[in-house]
């Protein structure tokens, strides 16, 4: 490892463009790893926190997989007939926009079809859980997946799962 990377560097090493990366940089998106600037042109990233940030990459792409098999995709129209406890994942366009837990699902979807806390979403994911891991669940979820309508990773809600899984992944 040489400890820093360029643009071009970090592109290949996250499969994006330069392009991407330099929006990443401006957009100050989620977790993309600091650049330092050297010169009017050259920004140098350290090597850990882009291999870092590719990681969790990986594993995001892997988390979007297992919801996207295992929790069954239900449209908007029919997302107020499930009477269940659990987390609910609100998406728009293939894209989860908005984590949330209720105790009881339908009534918190209808709560975003209308009213004061309204959200823009065509289909509903729902992982049923015991009320006592709410929290954990949801908190897991929003920090992993980052949503738009959660503060897009500026919220970091606790979650004693997250914590074992990050403490036991960088150990």
């Amino acid at each position: 490892m040489t400890g820093r990377m360029n643009i071009k560097q970090v592109a290949d090493r996250l499969g994006i463009s330069e392009n991407s990366v330099k929006k990443k940089m401006r957009s100050r998106e989620g977790a993309f790893p600091i650049s330092k600037k050297i010169s009017p042109r050259t920004f140098l990233f350290d090597e850990v926190d882009v291999e870092i940030y590719a990681r969790g990459m990986n594993a995001l792409s892997g988390a979007r997989k297992i919801i996207e098999c295992l929790l069954s995709d239900i449209p908007k129209r029919d997302a107020n007939k499930i009477n269940i406890c659990g987390v609910y994942f609100l998406e728009r366009d293939g894209e989860i926009v908005y984590i949330g837990q209720s105790i009881n699902v339908s009534s918190r979807i209808r709560q975003h079809q209308s009213g004061y806390d309204r959200k823009e979403f065509d289909s509903v994911r729902i992982l049923p859980c015991d009320k006592k891991e709410l929290n954990n669940w949801e908190g897991f979820f929003i920090r992993l997946l980052s949503p738009k309508l959660n503060g897009a990773g500026e919220y970091q809600p606790k979650s004693s799962i997250w914590d074992t899984v990050i403490s036991e992944e960088f150990k």
